[in-house]
């Protein structure tokens, strides 16, 4: 038949809420190339013919959210200065899209980069 003339080198998942991080084909293992910030993963190089039948299997781990202490967000002590230079006005640290916040304490950043960054 045709189909045993066809190869499947790549498969493409959607979709996933736990990415797996190795993908067994009939005892094979691969390791799927995930795509930046979706839920899709790639499966290169299966070289699978299409005359057959194939098990793929996986498992994954769910990805723990881990949210930072409080006082790591609010703290000066933990703020990363994003405006080393002297010549820091609350402009040139806005520009460079910063936080600009004079803190009470001596010693810690006025311009500093969002926890989000």
């Amino acid at each position: 038949s045709q189909m045993s003339n066809l190869i499947l080198d790549t498969l493409t998942i959607y979709g996933l809420e736990n990415i797996p991080m190795i993908i067994n084909v009939n005892n094979k293992k691969f390791y799927p190339k995930i795509r930046p910030n979706t839920q899709i993963v790639d499966v290169n190089g299966l070289g699978l013919s299409m005359s057959q039948n194939y098990m793929l299997t996986w498992t994954t781990t769910e990805t723990p959210i881990v949210k930072p202490p409080q006082a790591l967000l609010t703290e000066p002590k933990y703020r990363v200065d994003c405006h080393p230079d002297s010549d820091v006005t609350s402009n040139t640290c806005l520009a460079r899209g910063c936080i600009w916040d004079i803190p009470m304490v001596s010693g810690f950043p006025s311009c500093y980069i969002p926890k989000e960054k």
